[in-house]
């Protein structure tokens, strides 16, 4: 399907942006991001004949809007890495094909925190897997070597995805085109800063993995050095901690990403 673009009115209201253009026509349409060539969007849509969510991909045109998820359950959350050739979001469909019920808007807006689980696929769609398997609303990361300070000129990509039950932090950490990593940790600063080592996610032995999980497990109190447990997870609800992987070519990190802990 083709989408034409769309010039706002003026009396739209905008006053501080201009030639501004109306991508997407019809149904509902939010939380688009790039693709690192700055050609194409991932977003999720409802269209007119769904009933809740799905995530698309379309040209910055608008045009070639085509769904990539399965169209079972509900998708959030959805971004390209792997140097446009694969995306990652957010679905519920483990819990069934139908989709979870709305929350209560009485007292105002709310955000739904579903079962959902981390899962990859080409950016076409094609080989869908899940990545996590709990029964929570889990925080993102996204991880780029342009977040290293400073920036690497590195080829790799990944996504790390974490928990919090309250006592017990559960993690994975998956890459791509990363060769000879030696360590994995979270980190305590904010962007554009490097801090502490606070927890161990992966200590070796060196590996290379073109396309799967480097680290999965979980850490408690007993695992954080440095810093309090609690301390620890105000930074990373905040952003202010990272999760940064390190190789045998850049021994200071190849790959880093923010998190944020969002329940």
């Amino acid at each position: 399907m083709t989408v034409a673009q769309g010039a706002l009115p003026a009396e739209s209201g905008e006053v501080r942006l201009t030639n501004v253009r109306q991508l997407t026509f019809g149904g509902q349409n939010a939380e688009a991001y790039f693709s690192a060539s700055g050609r194409r969007l991932i977003l999720q849509r409802q269209g007119p004949n769904e009933q809740c969510d799905q995530m698309y991909v379309m040209g910055i045109d608008g045009g070639n809007l085509r769904r990539v998820s399965s169209g079972r359950g509900r998708t959030t959350c959805g971004y390209f890495y792997d140097r446009d050739q694969r995306i990652f979001y957010s679905s519920t469909e483990h819990g069934g094909a139908a989709c979870p019920p709305r929350p209560d808007y009485s007292q105002g807006y709310v955000w739904a925190l579903y079962d959902y689980d981390l899962y990859t696929a080409t950016a076409a769609g094609s080989g869908a897997r899940r990545l996590t398997t709990n029964p929570a609303y889990d925080a993102e990361a996204t991880l780029s070597p342009d977040n290293e300070v400073p920036p690497r000129a590195s080829g790799a990509s990944g996504v790390s995805r974490m928990t919090f039950d309250g006592t017990t932090v559960t993690f994975i950490v998956v890459v791509a085109n990363l060769n000879n990593v030696t360590l994995s940790h979270i980190h305590s600063a904010p962007a554009g800063a490097n801090g502490p080592v606070r927890v161990d996610f992966f200590l070796g032995p060196v590996t290379s993995i073109q396309q799967g999980t480097l680290a999965q497990g979980s850490f408690t109190a007993a695992d954080v050095r440095g810093i309090e447990f609690n301390a620890l997870i105000d930074e990373m609800r905040a952003g202010n901690a990272y999760v940064n992987v390190h190789s045998q070519t850049y021994p200071a990190g190849e790959l880093r990403g923010q998190t944020r802990l969002l329940n």
